[in-house]
């Protein structure tokens, strides 16, 4: 039986984040994905469901590090930080969300297209480590 290939939906996950960083992440806000990657880390402070949202940047960043590794490969710690930047993404559905540290908290109706296929790309990144995970 032959290895299915992660690199079709590496590439997917990767295409689909960038392709989110130019849509909008709320609605009726306007709010490119860039802006909120530049952005978000500032947030912090003041919206702490935001900024545990932001790091899903940074792992979704060192996935994509640990699936490409040929030297010493760690496909079961690839598949966790991939669900990790799931989880992390998700976080402003737990919590409620508010735009740039405000105060005013957006309803959950409110994400932008960009923000699902943020989302999207996570998916698929946990499906690349799951089959690079399932063909070691």
């Amino acid at each position: 039986m032959d290895k299915i290939n992660f690199r079709i939906p590496l590439l997917g996950a990767i295409g689909l984040y960038l392709f989110s960083l130019f849509l909008p992440v709320y609605s009726g806000v306007g709010a490119m994905g860039w802006l909120a990657v530049a952005g978000g880390w500032m947030v912090g402070a003041n919206d702490f469901p935001s900024a545990i949202s932001w790091f899903a940047n940074v792992t979704f960043i060192y996935s994509i590090i640990l699936i490409l590794k040929r030297k010493k490969p760690k496909p079961l710690r690839t598949l966790l930080v991939s669900i990790l930047s799931l989880v992390f993404g998700l976080v402003v559905f737990m919590a409620g969300m508010s735009f740039a540290g405000s105060s005013e908290f957006m309803a959950k109706s409110s994400m932008g297209i960009g923000f699902y296929v943020w989302i999207l790309s996570f998916i698929l990144m946990i499906l690349a480590a799951w089959i690079k995970f399932k063909n070691r």
